[in-house]
């Protein structure tokens, strides 16, 4: 099974043949072959997070861009909008219960479902690798995946 970025990969090179099932020309399933569906990313204001908003934006997704930093947001969602894909945005911190609860609502009260989430919610504690870095490492892998997991309106 390929994943994810095979296929947004496929798409860009035309190394992805979309099969007989999505009807249609293969140019244009493959320039926006995710047209018509909702990704919500976490920590997409920067960073990865931004990378694969713009990857998906790039074939065909709508995006809930959820992050703590508006301007980052703001300046994500303009790129977004600029390849021709819908961005919504929700300032939260989607690490905490009511964070991706908040963000839930918003891509919700936008749009009629969320067909992929990447959950991108993260952060370093700036202390190196050592007993602080674990729990750090452990927080942000189980705890904010399951937090941010748990709410997600699908």
């Amino acid at each position: 099974m390929a994943s994810l970025l095979d296929v947004l990969d496929g798409c860009r090179d035309r190394r992805f043949h979309p099969g007989h099932a999505h009807g249609g020309d293969e140019q244009s399933f493959l320039e926006r072959s995710l047209d018509g569906h909702v990704a919500l990313v976490t920590g997409g204001s920067g960073g990865i997070g931004r990378g694969i908003a713009l990857a998906l934006a790039g074939v065909g997704a709508d995006l809930v861009l959820v992050a703590r930093n508006l301007s980052a947001l703001e300046a994500t969602q303009g790129e977004v909008e600029g390849l021709g894909s819908r961005a919504l945005i929700a300032v939260a911190d989607p690490s905490t219960p009511s964070g991706a609860e908040a963000a839930a609502a918003a891509a919700l009260a936008q749009f009629p479902a969320v067909d992929i989430l990447v959950n991108n919610t993260g952060g370093s504690s700036g202390d190196g690798f050592g007993p602080a870095h674990c729990s750090t490492w452990i927080r942000t892998n189980s705890i904010v995946t399951w937090t941010s997991t748990s709410r997600a309106p699908f």
